[in-house]
């Protein structure tokens, strides 16, 4: 499978562009370089924008599925002080392999500042065994989900294979 490059804003490099992008990266995305001390995290995005592409991140996303257990699990993120939930963030991994189901897999630099969020337990939060208990909307079931959710560790996030969540 060829990986393919992706930032978060508007413009798009061609194959031609390597250095170029290269470049970019360097000086735009260090914030992002030095907490994932270079381990990589992928995404996969439908049609092809050539070798690399900025794009911004919807900041009002509706995620897929269960209106009702979404809305639910959003209250817990903020409540519990999450920056990068479900609503503002874009899902990658550090696993490429699984993702081409959506499409062309890139790999993510956030540009500037960003924040992010994953769980060591959650491979996919819609697939999630946790998601899958009888007590969704009891408290007690969003104490235990939230509890596992971190803001560190993006090298480790990112080997887990599990889904991140990345906001900037």
């Amino acid at each position: 499978m060829k990986l393919k490059h992706i930032i978060n804003e508007n413009k798009k490099w061609g194959d031609d562009d390597q250095e170029e992008l290269l470049a970019f990266i360097k000086k735009n995305c260090q914030p992002f370089l030095k907490e994932s001390k270079l381990v990589p995290l992928y995404r996969g995005i439908k049609g092809g924008m050539g070798l690399g592409f900025i794009k911004d991140i919807r900041k009002n996303r509706n995620p897929k599925g269960d209106s009702r257990f979404w809305q639910i699990a959003q209250h817990h993120m903020e409540k519990k002080g999450l920056k990068a939930t479900r609503k503002n963030s874009i899902n990658c991994s550090g696993d490429s392999e699984d993702l081409g189901m959506f499409g062309n897999v890139y790999r993510i630099f956030p540009i500037g500042k960003f924040n992010y969020s994953w769980h060591p337990e959650v491979n996919d939060f819609n697939w999630s065994k946790l998601t899958k208990m009888n007590a969704q909307e009891s408290p007690t079931y969003w104490e235990f989900v939230m509890k596992g959710y971190k803001t560190t560790g993006l090298p480790v996030a990112a080997r887990s294979r599990n889904e991140i969540l990345i906001s900037g």
